[in-house]
């Protein structure tokens, strides 16, 4: 594969094989830029001086630096290339990995914010399995007629079978948000929730407008609250 002139990535650094834990060197401007960008490193850009010939290098050392590295996180960015020419004569391997050089107190404050999003994500799914429980099992129910207010058991009788369909369509949305948190690719997770997550608000809005006003505050609120971490934070 052919490195372009400008790549996304969180950090660039060289390292040799022998030494695969020491940077070697980094340009002061480089660093700069490092310093100056927020936690967001996907939108730094990095210009190369020219293209670099270079392939995957996967092994157990790799992975084992990689684990050493970042622990088992795999939405951290790592990977590592044997270049077919040195681009600055230090080494044979080419790292781009997330900053090392952290100070592990900003690791962790970095990684306690990714975990609030998916708080919430999961905290939208669970509400989803609750309506279902409620609308499948318990709607003609003493318990199940308080929480949506059905004041003629006639009616709950009745309308039973309908609820039980709204029920499963909320079974959907929870598998969703739970399959986004679930996926092993954090981007594509991402999109997930926020799809689920669009699905519930519109729902909410729509529930809202035509049954209770209170279905905005249950439903659509927390769904919104989660979107706009999931945007800024995951």
């Amino acid at each position: 594969m052919t490195v372009p002139k400008e790549i996304l990535i969180e950090t660039l650094t060289f390292l040799p094989l022998s030494d695969m834990g020491k940077i070697l060197t980094i340009s002061k401007t480089l660093y700069q830029q490092i310093l100056e960008t927020p936690r967001y490193f996907k939108s730094l850009l990095i210009s190369y001086s020219k293209s670099v010939q270079v392939e995957p290098l996967n092994s157990v050392r790799e992975e084992n630096k990689r684990t050493e590295l970042l622990g088992h996180r795999k939405d951290l960015f790592l990977r590592s290339f044997r270049c077919s020419s040195d681009p600055i004569g230090s080494g044979q391997l080419v790292l781009l990995i997330w900053f090392t050089h952290f100070q592990k107190k900003e690791r962790m404050s970095t990684l306690s914010l990714n975990i609030i999003p998916k708080l919430l994500v999961g905290g939208v799914s669970a509400l989803h399995v609750y309506i279902l429980v409620l609308e499948m099992f318990l709607w003609n129910t003493p318990r199940g007629r308080k929480v949506f207010r059905l004041s003629d058991e006639e009616f709950a009788r009745k309308t039973q079978t309908l609820a039980a369909n709204q029920g499963l369509y909320n079974g959907f949305l929870a598998a969703g948000l739970a399959w986004s948190l679930m996926h092993p690719d954090t981007t594509f997770g991402k999109q997930l929730a926020f799809f689920f997550l669009s699905c519930v608000g519109v729902a909410g809005v729509f529930g809202a407008a035509t049954a209770s006003k209170r279905i905005l505050y249950v439903q659509t609120v927390p769904a919104v609250l989660a979107f706009i971490c999931t945007y800024w934070l995951w």
